[in-house]
């Protein structure tokens, strides 16, 4: 941690979460910062600051966190997977030194704050191009660019495409190029942090065929190790600067982006892995039946619905309706009825695991049933049942051909 003895002290009135002024004095850090030298993530920071664990002051909306109250928090482990957490404090994160007196300073840690929070909303609700052009557009107005640009780098191909803009081309670079010809995307996504190229054409990017751009900024998209792409952006060919605190504002925007694309790419994965999934279990002979902690059943295949006799096209047709299925009549070899909890699925909810249990089931409208056997068990998550699945099987042709 630096030392706080050697950082300019300011004192300025602030508003605390109640809306009441009081005085703070000393070194204070925004939530990214105190993330950084504590070696946590900005959710452990921003969930203690919630829950009243950790002293804030507010300006706008944006919580400044002063320097010993911050050095006395001791966070707990966090529970994100350990890929996802920051591995080392770092000691040497400058404060924010707001000068909290100029009212020039504490406009752009509203703007940006308010930013930051508009943008982690949509982050969840848009579809990642919208979202994408929401980060544009703001990013923009907040720091006075003319143009934006967001590159996003497809792994699979290795090629670079612009994803998000606002304003007119920054170059004449096709829509999708190899990153092996955008110099300037690879150099960004080595960066860590957020940067200023004051002249592009002097750096040597002219291969980008960049348009009037003589100060860039870039800050890099990234998820762990992995790089995602880059933002860029400029003020129309005039020259520019942007101060310590500015920089790490908008890499905290960045951040944001990175995770917003990073769950587009996993939602897409999910999604295609979840069609391949329904297509096998759509096209197997067995019925395949789940259901949720409550009964209703989540999936039925094209086998489960021809021995329940309910017609179907999707997948899920009859999500909602009781796995149990009431409607079709389950005897023993004996005759005797079989009452839809003590069905094989239902059984399964209780925590039991059911194996080959045989049973004549009888659709609706039919004099002669057919003998299946089902096996089901529950579906946990930790300690939790949280649902239960069945496969059934018409053994009533293997037993005929046993028979003859």
């Amino acid at each position: 941690m630096p030392d706080e003895s050697a950082a300019t002290p300011v004192t300025a009135p602030v508003e605390n979460g109640a809306g009441t002024a009081e005085e703070t004095s000393g070194d204070v850090y925004t939530m990214i910062e105190a993330a950084r030298l504590k070696g946590v993530s900005y959710h452990t920071v921003s969930r203690a600051v919630r829950r009243g664990k950790l002293p804030a002051r507010r300006l706008g909306r944006m919580a400044l966190i002063a320097a010993e109250d911050l050095r006395a928090w001791r966070p707990m482990r966090e529970r994100a997977p350990h890929k996802y957490r920051r591995r080392e404090p770092n000691p040497e994160a400058t404060p924010a030194l707001l000068d909290l007196a100029s009212g020039e300073r504490v406009e752009l840690a509203r703007n940006l704050s308010t930013l930051y929070e508009a943008v982690y909303g949509a982050a969840a609700e848009q579809p990642l191009p919208e979202f994408l052009a929401l980060v544009s557009e703001r990013l923009a107005s907040v720091l006075d660019f003319r143009r934006v640009v967001i590159w996003q780098v497809d792994e699979a191909t290795q090629r670079g495409v612009p994803a998000g803009r606002f304003g007119p081309p920054m170059s004449g670079t096709p829509e999708a190029q190899p990153l092996s010809e955008l110099p300037l995307l690879r150099h960004a996504m080595a960066r860590r942090e957020a940067f200023v190229e004051p002249n592009v054409e002097a750096a040597g990017y002219g291969a980008c065929d960049w348009r009037n751009v003589t100060s860039l900024f870039g800050a890099p998209l990234h998820v762990g190790n992995r790089q995602l792409g880059a933002i860029f952006a400029d003020r129309g060919g005039e020259p520019f600067a942007l101060s310590p605190a500015e920089l790490s504002l908008a890499q905290g925007l960045a951040h944001q982006t990175a995770v917003a694309i990073e769950h587009d790419r996993l939602r897409t994965a999910e999604s295609a892995r979840a069609d391949q999934l329904a297509a096998i279990l759509e096209n197997i002979s067995e019925a395949v039946m789940a259901c949720d902690a409550q009964g209703r059943m989540t999936i039925c295949n094209a086998a489960g619905r021809e021995l329940l006799g309910v017609e179907g096209g999707p997948l899920d047709l009859q999500a909602g309706s009781p796995a149990a299925g009431a409607h079709v009549e389950r005897r023993t070899a004996r005759g005797e009825p079989i009452p839809p909890e003590a069905t094989p699925i239902m059984r399964a909810l209780t925590g039991e695991t059911v194996q080959d249990m045989q049973y004549v089931i009888s659709r609706p409208g039919e004099t002669q049933g057919r003998l299946i056997s089902v096996s089901a068990r529950p579906i946990r998550r930790g300690d939790e049942i949280v649902g239960a699945v069945s496969v059934a099987r018409d053994i009533a042709p293997a037993r005929g051909a046993a028979q003859a």
